[in-house]
């Protein structure tokens, strides 16, 4: 069953110009992400972007006990909206919806 949550940026470590893997403290989403799943991820208040973009669960972050604690995202600045993304520090809370689709 898919949850909103305001998702808590851990890092964002830049991989290439224009590749970032973004970190995100949202462990209900974790918990239930299975390979194959997605999020949709909001990088802003207000209304631009307006609309969410989907990102694939690049990882699912286990805690010290096992315990899912996070996920991560892979992404390339393209747009307003991974641009957002790509330029995302510590601490910086996204909206987060997720996990979506059917794994595999």
């Amino acid at each position: 069953m898919p949850v909103d949550v305001v998702a808590t940026v851990l890092d964002n470590t830049q991989l290439a110009d224009d590749y970032n893997v973004l970190r995100l403290a949202a462990p209900e989403i974790a918990a239930q992400a299975a390979p194959g799943q997605f999020v949709m991820v909001k990088p802003a208040a207000g209304v631009d972007p307006l609309l969410r973009r989907p990102f694939s669960v690049f990882e699912v972050i286990r805690d010290e006990h096992g315990l899912p604690a996070a996920i991560s995202l892979l992404n390339k600045k393209v747009g307003v909206g991974t641009r957002l993304l790509f330029e995302a520090r510590a601490g910086d809370r996204l909206a987060c919806l997720g996990p979506l689709g059917h794994p595999f």
